[in-house]
């Protein structure tokens, strides 16, 4: 019998390298138009931060300062092995900083790999920020073709 969840992990991870590969040799070339099933685009080159690969060892053991997942594991118990704050100290917590997050109806689990911060919106639009500062590193907003109906509430991304 086969186990389902690794079957769908490893379909993922094939998807997102197939994606991955063919963006980077879109960028390799003058941006071109390309098209698929009901809608069409023009690959462009991103600005975007360098974040180190997730490997399959750290999506089954997360770092302890990482959140690769809903609910942190694949256990899905939601525990952070930081212990920072405690008992002890919580009552001297203050805020650290904060984001208005326009329209979001938020139902979102944000994932947080090396120190960034990733937040699906709704309106398929995704923000990466610094997780220490709340400063906004790059975000990105799905273009929908004519008359298309845009994606509402989103609760979750993956991270590979």
């Amino acid at each position: 019998m086969r186990d389902n969840r690794k079957w769908a992990l490893l379909a993922s991870g094939a998807l997102a390298a197939g994606l991955l590969t063919a963006g980077a040799a879109a960028q390799d070339r003058a941006p071109e138009r390309t098209s698929g099933i009901g809608y069409s685009a023009t690959a462009m080159p991103l600005d975007l931060h360098q974040p180190t690969p997730v490997s399959q060892a750290q999506i089954d053991n997360p770092p302890p300062g990482d959140w690769l997942s809903f609910r942190r594991t694949l256990n899905g118990w939601g525990y952070s092995p930081l212990d920072q704050i405690k008992a002890s100290n919580v009552k001297g917590l203050k805020e650290a900083w904060s984001r208005p997050l326009q329209g979001a109806m938020m139902e979102a689990t944000p994932l947080v790999h090396d120190g960034v911060m990733y937040l699906p919106l709704p309106g398929d639009r995704i923000l990466a920020m610094d997780a220490a500062t709340g400063r906004e590193l790059w975000s990105f907003a799905r273009t929908y073709p004519q008359g298309a109906k845009q994606g509402l509430t989103k609760r979750n991304l993956a991270i590979w």
